[in-house]
């Protein structure tokens, strides 16, 4: 392959730079973060007029026919009822949804008519019978019941019990036919939700029980990753090719089976004298899903012969990012922070979320000085939603490209064995300091794709009952076609991030030289995004996989031994592999971000240098021998390496000054 050497528009050579994340920078994109800055002051007043003016307990809290809040005291408002007291709620009708609701102190426990001698009715706020007559006339006029069921308290909401159908026939429900079927619905959703409280009291005691030993299968679950990053630098081309190997045989295997699923379905219709035109149909289906299935597999087989050059080089590279996670193993702690940052970035969302949701329609500004009004507050949501993504999506970013940064100062180092100190931190520097501007670009972008995906599931659900199947149609395809051009965003930012960490230049500039290099390594692009996606795939099922097990294994000998009692073991290993799923993908995550970082690094080193003296390769020795030199210098993975010794001892030499 003949060697290229990019140049910019005026002609100059694009690599006329020094390689390697540059430490004089200037700050780009300063527009971009000033809009940033400018959005979340719009956030903050109105999380000031949300938490101002919004009531959460609106949202949990049962309210009774005449807007009382159960268990609150609302007696300082126009109309309210000190009702501290009487937490629960209880219907007059459950059947009936414009039937009276009021507070109680506590749920009936039994079925039967209203009577005051034995104290069982139930009457509404300010409705006290002080004889039988009374209760009577109160009874008459809908204030009090004629009939109590037995209920428990679900959620504070009086839920029916087993035995509503009683009072159904002691005449509780005034209303049509219909309110012995709601009733057995009502008995059987009170049955599932207590069933299911019962349920969670069992699982939160096992949790109570088991939760040391949770605790250190995650420990082990992160002993493991780190192992496993190790290894990965011995057991990857096996890994590679294993897994190759088994999707050919995968490949191979349907074919055949669709071969005797065709061979026996023509058998089947010779011996028919004239067979049904379903018969014949399921022989063209069996004969194509057999060439589809065989075609598939040839060419993967030839894919596979063509790019074993190519393949060879993802292996290598996937290597190198080990010896650049383990030549600085704290950077694998350092998605923490991230986390972190988006759990409270989350809290922050949900909690303001429902304080919007719960504000009334006008809302006065008297907090901040002004005399103006604010209508229809709510609908703010959309404002609030955009402002959490693209807030989400920049410190996914500031990860990145600081993630890119360190490991780009270690590929660009002469001397690999001795780098500077503190090397993440200084890449998280430059990426606050400089180019945050540039990731609140890039963060914007995928914000607005998100939001336009979150607005077409909005739109989804409101048609769902209209039957209009054409509109359906149509947002399902438009969500597809946003889903991937999501997708292509996020995998172009990803990359133009590594070209901010190690350039420090604007966004665009960036996504650009990145797309290009990309673009001009294309087939190696496919060998190492294939190759280190199955390998991370199978790595992370493998060691959250294992540490599950183990769990179960655990806690199935502890129970036979009287050590631990649980009741549920499947569903505590069930929540440690959720957890250990997270703990991988957040060391496997950092990995991913090595190998991109070291394919582009190496991309570019390939395009600046030649393995001379003068221009020696910054990758390691065991990289370049992967790469055979034409006479005129060109790397070429297509030949056979082994036809360029003298070149390979000059490319030894070099990696060692």
């Amino acid at each position: 392959m003949t060697r290229i050497t990019p140049v910019n528009a005026d002609g100059a050579p694009q690599y006329a730079e020094q390689p390697g994340p540059i430490q004089s920078r200037k700050c780009r994109d300063v527009f971009w973060l000033i809009l940033f800055v400018a959005y979340w002051v719009g956030m903050a007043i109105l999380a000031i007029l949300a938490i101002v003016n919004g009531n959460p307990n609106r949202l949990y809290v049962p309210t009774d026919s005449n807007g009382n809040q159960c268990g609150l005291d609302t007696s300082s408002v126009p109309g309210g009822a000190n009702l501290i007291l009487k937490p629960y709620l209880y219907f007059f009708d459950p059947t009936s949804g414009t039937a009276a609701q009021v507070c109680v102190d506590a749920c009936p426990s039994a079925t039967g008519l209203s009577l005051y001698s034995s104290g069982n009715y139930v009457c509404q706020t300010g409705s006290a019978p002080t004889s039988a007559s009374t209760l009577l006339s109160l009874q008459n006029s809908g204030k009090c019941t004629a009939v109590v069921y037995a209920s428990s308290p679900v959620l504070n909401r009086c839920m029916p019990s087993a035995d509503l159908a009683v009072a159904l026939a002691m005449g509780l429900s005034t209303s049509s036919s219909s309110a012995s079927s709601t009733a057995t619905t009502l008995s059987t959703v009170s049955t599932i939700m207590g069933t299911g409280l019962s349920l969670a009291r069992g699982f939160i005691q096992d949790f109570m029980t088991t939760w040391q030993w949770m605790l250190g299968a995650l420990g082990c679950c992160v002993v493991a990753c780190f192992i496993w990053l190790f290894l990965l630098r011995f057991i990857g081309g096996f890994l590679t090719y294993l897994t190759l190997f088994a999707v050919e045989i995968g490949l191979g295997a349907m074919a055949w089976y669709t071969y005797t699923l065709w061979q026996a379905q023509v058998t089947a219709n010779a011996a028919l004298a004239s067979p049904t035109a379903a018969q014949q149909q399921q022989q063209t289906v069996n004969m194509v899903l057999f060439i589809v299935c065989a075609s598939l597999a040839g060419i993967f087989l030839l894919m596979m012969i063509a790019m074993r050059k190519r393949i060879r080089i993802a292996v290598r590279i996937i290597k190198e990012a080990s010896k650049a996670v383990a030549a600085m193993p704290m950077i694998v702690v350092f998605p923490i922070t991230s986390y972190i940052a988006i759990i409270v970035l989350s809290v922050y969302y949900l909690i303001i979320a429902i304080y919007i949701e719960t504000t009334n329609d006008v809302t006065k500004l008297t907090l901040i000085g002004s005399a103006q009004t604010v209508t229809f507050i709510k609908y703010f949501q959309w404002y609030h939603l955009f402002g959490f993504l693209w807030t989400l999506a920049l410190i996914v970013a500031v990860n990145q490209t600081t993630i890119a940064g360190a490991i780009a100062s270690w590929y660009w180092s002469r001397d690999k064995q001795h780098l500077p100190r503190l090397i993440v931190i200084k890449s998280l520097w430059r990426s606050l300091r400089y180019s945050l501007g540039s990731l609140a670009l890039g963060s914007f972008l995928i914000a607005v794709v998100q939001l336009i995906r979150v607005i077409l599931m909005y739109i989804q659900r409101q048609l769902r009952g209209t039957g209009n199947r054409v509109a359906q149609l149509i947002l399902s395809c438009l969500q597809c076609c946003f889903w991937c051009l999501e997708k292509f965003i996020a995998f172009l930012n990803k990359n133009a991030y590594i070209m901010i960490s190690v350039n420090g230049e604007s966004f665009c500039t960036s996504a650009r030289k990145a797309a290009e290099l990309l673009v001009r390594n294309a087939f190696r692009l496919v060998a190492v995004d294939f190759v280190s996606g199955f390998i991370l795939f199978l790595s992370k099922l493998v060691v959250a996989g294992s540490t599950a097990f183990g769990l179960y294994a655990l806690l199935q000998y502890t129970g036979s031994t009287s050590v631990t009692s649980v009741q549920s073991p499947a569903i505590v290993c069930l929540v440690v592999l959720v957890a250990a799923w997270m703990v991988v993908s957040c060391f496997f995550g950092v990995y991913r971000m090595a190998i991109d970082t070291v394919f582009l690094s190496f991309c570019e080193d390939c395009e600046r240098n030649d393995g001379t003296a003068a221009k020696p390769y910054f990758m390691s020795p065991e990289l370049a021998q992967l790469l055979a030199v034409k006479p005129q210098g060109a790397p070429d993975i297509a030949s056979d390496s082994k036809k360029a010794p003298a070149k390979m001892e000059q490319v030894k030499k070099s990696g060692h000054q």
